[in-house]
Formats: C-alpha cells, sequence, structure tokens
C-alpha cells in the first residue's frame, strides 16, 4: 500500500505539499483507492488512539482493505512499543 502522510499539527505532507494547520495532532496514511488511517494521541490519557476508513468497490473490497488496514495499525503499535 502506498500512502502519503499529512501531518495536521505542523502543517506539512510527506509529499512536500503545504496542509493547513489544524492544531489537532494527528497523523494521517491517505492511501491509494481513498483509504485512511489516522493515529492521535489522547488528549486526557496516556494512549494512542487509531482510525481506520476503509474503501472499495464492492463490500468485499472494503472488507479486504479494512483488514490490511488493521494489519498496518497493528506494525504502527508494533514499531512503537
Amino acid at each position: 500500500m502506498q500512502a502519503k502522510v499529512r501531518d495536521h499539527l505542523r502543517g506539512l505532507d510527506s509529499c512536500g505539499a503545504p496542509v493547513a494547520p489544524s492544531g489537532m495532532d494527528v497523523l494521517v496514511w491517505m492511501l491509494n483507492g481513498g483509504s485512511r488511517l489516522a493515529v492521535r494521541p489522547s488528549g486526557t490519557e496516556p494512549k494512542l488512539k487509531l482510525y481506520a476508513l476503509a474503501k472499495g468497490e464492492t463490500p468485499e473490497d472494503t472488507r479486504a482493505m479494512a483488514h490490511k488496514l488493521a494489519l498496518s495499525a497493528k506494525q504502527i503499535i508494533e514499531s512503537i512499543e
């Protein structure tokens, strides 16, 4: 899966394009096909929150993408442990 990463706190993306800073501490991986994976710290607890938004042409494609996003989220978690 190829992705473009947006850092909304700093107002940057991995392609060097400016992003309007939103003040939110969130990283968003924008994948080909419209799916996204977002990671942000909790504002009140010492934990990360991950959000997966799967998009596919059919329900089966969407389920397959959701599975890939879950595996990617697991890799992100394991990389910071």
